[in-house]
């Protein structure tokens, strides 16, 4: 199995990942990067990454090493053009819930004893999800997880990565992950205007999430894809079965009416740094006349699920 790569977001259930990824991996074949001061970061990441500044020879090193997990507090783009894009991990969760998770924790942990207002303010804790997710399309990334349905998309991860990570719960300040706080009016509307990225993503992942349930429920396979332009001439994107190397087909419809079927199984540029699937051939294009005002759809033909805007933070 190729090494899985898990960006951990703080406080979205990550620690309870990572030990159970320890518990059924092993810890000599789980990685760690949670900084160059972190005393968990393993020291093939200190040696290459901080010390040596050698990416190639760490990726060797754990080729070398069968390394199966490679996980922290990093932003996805550190490491993902060395990985395979369908191998990515993560977790998201309620923007507001998740802060103030991160507030009790640095008061708990750390000794931070500002007030919770002066600390959703500052840049390090604003839609830290979607930063550490950036300049990535969130329609590539292997699995999304919710924090909020964790025992659940713990079964999803181990079905499509064949493998067998426990439910775990670890590193909590509540009950249970899915227990929630409160927030007054004031902190509710000013955390919605400062978190509104994390928020987008968070909604976007939900409804995912929905569009996964519903292909399953029906025994039907999940495509990740997106629309990356549109306009009166042409269209462009890009496609792939989440566990099947068969071409995607794209069925593409003007104001309801089908105008073109193709396969996504063209070179996809855009994508080829990042290791997509199918060496990168996973790309579709369609000549358009499209007027004014004309509504653009696309739709995987097998299953009708909806291929939307490609959406990437920068």
């Amino acid at each position: 199995m190729s090494t899985l790569l898990f960006i951990h977001i703080p406080k979205t259930a990550g620690t309870s990942f990572r030990l159970g990824a320890e518990s059924y991996f092993g810890k000599d074949k789980v990685c760690y990067d949670y900084t160059e001061q972190a005393p968990e970061t393993s020291s093939y990441v200190r040696k290459c990454i901080y010390e040596n500044k050698d990416k190639n020879g760490f990726y060797k090193i754990i080729e070398k090493n069968d390394i199966a997990l490679l996980c922290g507090h990093v932003d996805l783009d550190k490491y993902i053009h060395g990985m395979e894009l369908n191998n990515s991990i993560t977790f998201v969760r309620d923007p507001l819930q998740r802060v103030l998770s991160e507030y009790k924790h640095f008061v708990r942990l750390h000794g931070y004893n500002g007030k919770f207002e002066e600390f959703y303010k500052k840049d390090d804790f604003v839609n830290k999800q979607s930063k550490m997710l950036k300049n990535i399309p969130i329609q590539a990334i292997g699995f999304i997880g919710i924090t909020e349905s964790y025992d659940k998309d713990i079964s999803l991860i181990n079905r499509k990565y064949a493998i067998s990570i426990p439910y775990m719960e670890a590193n909590m300040g509540k009950e249970r992950v899915n227990d929630t706080y409160d927030f007054d009016e004031f902190q509710l509307a000013e955390l919605k205007i400062l978190n509104s990225k994390d928020i987008e993503l968070y909604e976007f992942c939900l409804n995912d999430h929905k569009i996964r349930d519903s292909l399953q429920s029906r025994g039907l396979p999940y495509v990740h894809g997106a629309i990356t332009e549109v306009n009166s001439q042409y269209l462009r994107g890009w496609a792939w079965f989440e566990n099947s190397d068969n071409e995607v087909e794209i069925q593409v419809l003007i104001n309801g009416s089908e105008v073109a079927c193709v396969k996504a199984g063209k070179p996809c540029g855009e994508l080829i740094e990042l290791n997509p699937p199918r060496h990168g051939y996973v790309g579709f294009n369609v000549d358009l006349d499209k007027k004014e005002g004309d509504v653009v759809e696309c739709y995987v033909l097998k299953t009708g699920q909806r291929i939307s805007n490609q959406i990437v933070f920068g």
